[in-house]
């Protein structure tokens, strides 16, 4: 009778059971399988199709999902609809330690390097532009190898360097990162928070970005070669200026108007003086216009140029002048490079090696760099307890640019140059030689051409970057690490002018050589373990660091061989000039990192760096550094039932950074007297990071405020927000469409002491409670419609003066007070980046912007000035000439540079394509033919356009709010070839 009741209740508790099925995946729609999937006390593992079957009593009943390195999750049954998706967790490489990203306050942003091998980086620094908010860049300028300037969350020193610092591999590194080939790098990492970079002391008061190379991973083995072809072109479009026709009437109605206001000559006779067909006036003789410019570039007489009307004469056809810009942006603009790395990794040893080269050829004629680079990285476990690795590196460089002074300057030249101009001239005999300008008004005496053509300045670098370390495994979670560095180069830089450009020294030749040696060694104790729902991350090091600097510069002249570049080849030494330093730091660093169950966790730091200052007497100065930072992961709570909300966390840190500004040193009575002002780097963080829709949605946001500085000296506070989303539209395995979006804004506010207040730097005044980038100018009215005159705001009244309105203007530019125009600082800027991906076709494309802010427009303003040879904008053309004539544009006065004033302030707003990449994978059928694993064939191209409130104007190229001629930025369009075996 038991036993049949027993059978009776099993049917019927069977019969109230269900089966019920699904299919589990990751974000990338991959089937994952070995998925442990609970319900109740019962447990069941997915098959190899990702699928797993349970019986369920109730629809409301939970199933929880676990996976190695997947986050895991818990879903009622009513909820499932479709597959569920299971989030990778994130593995986040902090200073010293690699952890869960979910468990870290921390502000860092990870840009995976090897998704950029598509895009023809020669600096790998250009792949930060525009990847993450917070960080502001100035596109790299024409110089090949050139990378961007980048600024994390605001400016903190006044006339000081506000950029962040490098660490590679772990180590503080101190040169340029065009050493390293990009296509050997895994990940470059952007710190900004004080938990992520106060590790690192005081030289990260302005955050780090942190690089780590290549290594193979665990059973792997590959061969990998990259080859890339392309074309480099200015990237900037020049200003609208003038051309020979319309530049001589302009400059004789200047120089017209000049001769009537500077001497009281009457119009007619002023028409005709200007125009060459009379010269003087009350006995007084008078130039003509072309005497003035020096040149006749026409096939007219010289008094035949421009009528007395003020028209060019009909007939006039151009017989000379030439095209400076295409002349000294003719080089090769060739871009080529090749990349071969193969890596092999096992269980107990793993090899990563690479060979690299990079020919890149600026559009400036005779400027270009080529790198060769190779690195070996490789570890072995020796014993079960016992690991050793390396990580060397070598690169050698050379490199050429055109540096001559500000009157040979190619591209001051270019930009400035009249359109009347020859770059040649025959002689006496026919011969074609270089017109030196001995009747230029504009850089009389030099041409730019013949400069590039006969001078040099040649660079050859040598680069050593070493990494080894040891590591003992003492017992579980227990790791005793000993690293060693040595970052090493040697520079010569030879500049040369041939006799022919300078026969008044006979040649110039200087040679400066420069060295460093940077050596780094730490001792590191890590504690790693998991007991139960507690998680903890412990370290404790000391670190030592020695850098060694020489610098030797000999300039000579009175060259003796032609064409022979070598310091014994000049006779006179024009100046020697030699420089040795040392520095020396020791350091105590340690770490904390804390979780609860995952939900609650702490990471803290602290560092004490002794840093050693060599004038006879060292100065040792104790500087200490820390952070903390406290989370809370809001969805991993019971009482948390937001079922379209994945992920909620939130963070906090703060924490301070000193430093030593203003060293001032004295000897007395055989004593060294040390002085200095110690500063403060505070920075404080809160964040909210969520993920919605099943991880389609990620969003996060973060409030920073940052205090550099002293409370009795000056301080410069940065506060600000940070937005960035990520957004997966579609996520299907033939179509994916992903949207990436970032957007910051921040204020910055200063704090002066009365002896600074008010303080004029260039075109900036530091005001208490202002910014370190506001403009103070003359505010530019507008034209006085009866005179013609410019017209400025001013609060002085007088008989230079008079009331428009409500405003008080002058014509007289020292009476017009200066006046706060508006703040270089943007109200905001971002990036956009796109993501398709169809079948085997891919696109990506990412748009960088910046809203409002003010930008002064140095090189308009000098276009916009009528001086004798320089070029001229177009927009002159809308100049003041008769009464009653509504322009912007004042009347013309010869050999006049407009005066800085709010006239040439412009909007910085921009919008500008920074790269588009289309590639395309090979076929596996295809592959299988040349034993290949993959293959892609990409297009790629850099700056293709950018749009801001005048055309030639680089609002992408700076910051801090000043465009000029300068190495306007390049375009290049590339097409490469990835081969993987």
């Amino acid at each position: 009778m038991t036993v049949v009741t027993l059978l009776m209740v099993s049917i019927i508790a069977n019969a109230q059971q269900k089966e019920f099925s699904g299919r589990i995946i990751d974000q990338e729609g991959n089937l994952l399988k070995n998925v442990v999937v609970k319900i109740s006390d019962d447990s069941v593992k997915t098959n190899e199709k990702g699928i797993y079957k349970v019986h369920v009593k109730s629809n409301k009943q939970i199933l929880s999902f676990f996976a190695t390195n997947y986050e895991e999750k818990h879903i009622e049954i009513n909820a499932i609809a479709g597959d569920v998706v299971l989030t990778k967790k994130q593995r986040i490489l902090t200073p010293y330690a690699v952890l869960d990203k979910s468990i870290y306050t921390g502000v860092i942003t990870e840009i995976a390097v090897g998704k950029e091998k598509n895009r023809p980086l020669t600096n790998a620094l250009n792949a930060i532009v525009g990847a993450s908010a917070g960080v502001q860049t100035a596109i790299a300028s024409s110089l090949p190898g050139a990378g961007p300037e980048i600024y994390f969350r605001g400016f903190t020193q006044l006339g000081q360097d506000n950029m962040p610092i490098f660490v590679v591999d772990g180590i503080i590194y101190t040169d340029d990162i065009v050493n390293i080939n990009p296509l050997d790098m895994a990940t470059i990492s952007l710190l900004k928070d004080a938990v992520a970079t106060n590790l690192y002391g005081k030289k990260a008061k302005n955050g780090v970005i942190m690089i780590t190379t290549k290594k193979a991973a665990n059973k792997s083995q590959y061969l990998d070669v990259t080859v890339n072809a392309g074309i480099i072109s200015k990237g900037l479009p020049d200003y609208d200026k003038l051309d020979a026709y319309n530049y001589y009437p302009i400059m004789w109605e200047a120089y017209r108007n000049t001769l009537q206001s500077n001497y009281g000559i009457p119009r007619n006779d002023a028409n005709n003086i200007a125009s060459g067909i009379g010269n003087s006036y009350n006995g007084v003789t008078y130039p003509s216009i072309k005497e003035m410019l020096g040149y006749n570039p026409f096939n007219v007489g010289d008094n035949e140029i421009v009528m007395p009307n003020g028209q060019i004469n009909p007939l006039a056809r151009l017989v000379s002048g030439d095209n400076w810009q295409d002349q000294l942006f003719n080089g090769q603009k060739l871009r080529q490079s090749y990349h071969v790395n193969y890596a092999k990794g096992a269980e107990k040893a793993s090899l990563y090696t690479s060979l690299g080269y990079t020919n890149e050829q600026g559009y400036l004629s005779y400027s270009g760099i080529k790198r060769y680079t190779g690195r070996v990285n490789g570890d072995l476990k020796l014993l079960k307890w016992l690991t050793v690795g390396a990580n060397i590196s070598g690169t050698y460089i050379q490199s050429s640019v055109d540096t001559a002074n500000v009157v040979a300057n190619p591209f001051y030249n270019a930009m400035y140059m009249g359109p009347i101009y020859p770059i040649y001239q025959k002689d006496v005999n026919g011969n074609t030689q270089y017109d030196t300008g001995t009747a230029r008004p504009f850089a009389t005496g030099y041409n730019a051409v013949q400069y590039a053509e006969n001078s040099s300045f040649d660079r050859n670098k040598k680069v050593m970057n070493g990494r080894v370390y040891l590591q003992l495994d003492i017992f579980n979670g227990l790791k005793a690490i000993t690293n060693g560095a040595l970052d090493y180069w040697d520079i010569v830089d030879q500049y040369y002018i041939s006799s022919q450009v300078e026969p008044w020294s006979n040649g110039r030749f200087s040679e400066r050589h420069t060295f460093e040696r940077n050596y780094t060694f730490n001792q590191l104790l890590l504690y790693n373990k998991r007991l139960n729902k507690h998680y903890f991350n412990l370290l404790a090091g000391y670190e030592i660091n020695d850098i060694n600097y020489s610098y030797n510069n000999i300039r000579k002249y009175g060259q003796m061989l032609d064409e022979v570049k070598k310091l014994e080849n000049y006779e006179t030494v024009a100046s020697w000039a030699r420089i040795k330093t040392e520095t020396k730091s020791r350091s105590y660093l340690s770490s904390f990192n804390y979780s609860f169950d995952e939900r609650f966790f702490v990471n803290a730091n602290f560092r004490q760096d002794n840093n050693k200052y060599g004038f006879g007497n060292d100065y040792d100065k104790s500087l200490k550094s820390y952070a903390l930072g406290l989370g809370w992961n809001l969805h991993k709570e019971a009482f948390f039932k937001v079922k379209w909300l994945d992920e909620l966390k939130l963070r906090a840190s703060y924490g301070r950074i000193s430093d030593i500004d203003n060293i001032v040193f004295s000897l007395w009575a055989g004593q060294m007297n040390w002085q200095y002002e110690e500063s403060a780097y505070v920075n404080a963080n809160l964040g909210v990071e969520m993920a919605m829709c099943d991880q389609k949605i990620q969003l996060s946001f973060d409030y920073f405020k940052r205090k550099a500085g002293s409370e009795n000296n000056i301080l410069t506070i940065n506060e600000g927000l940070e937005v960035a989303l990520k957004y997966k539209a579609f996520n299907k395995q033939s179509f994916k469409y992903h949207i990436s979006l970032n957007l910051s804004s921040y204020k910055n506010r200063l704090k002066l002491p009365s002896s600074v207040n008010g303080t004029v730097s260039s075109l900036y005044r530091y005001v208490n409670g202002g910014s370190m980038y506001d403009l103070y100018l003359s505010e530019f009215y507008g034209v006085d419609k009866q005179t013609g005159r410019a017209l400025y705001k001013t609060n002085v009244l007088n008989s230079n003066s008079k009331i428009i309105g409500t405003d008080t203007v002058t014509t007289i530019l020292s009476d017009a007070n200066t006046r706060k125009i508006g703040t270089v600082i943007p109200d905001a800027f971002g990036a956009m980046q796109h993501y398709f991906a169809y079948k085997r076709f891919s696109l990506n494309f990412e748009f960088t912007f910046q809203l409002g802010g003010k930008i002064y427009d140095q090189t308009y303003q000098v276009l916009m000035s009528p001086v004798y040879g320089r070029a001229l904008h177009a927009d002159i053309l809308e100049r003041w000439q008769e009464t009653e004539n509504a322009t912007s544009v004042p009347r013309l006065q010869a050999n006049q540079l407009m005066s800085a004033s709010s006239r040439w302030v412009s909007n910085a707003s921009y919008l500008h394509l920074n790269n588009v990449v289309l590639s395309y994978a090979m076929s596996t059928k295809w592959l299988s033919r040349i034993k290949a694993k993959a293959t892609s064939i990409y297009i790629s191209a850099e700056n293709l356009a950018s749009f801001s409130a005048r055309k030639g104007m680089s609002a992408p190229g700076t910051v801090k709010g000043s465009s000029n001629y300068q190495f306007a930025y390049p375009r290049t369009v590339s097409l490469g070839l990835n081969l993987g075996f």
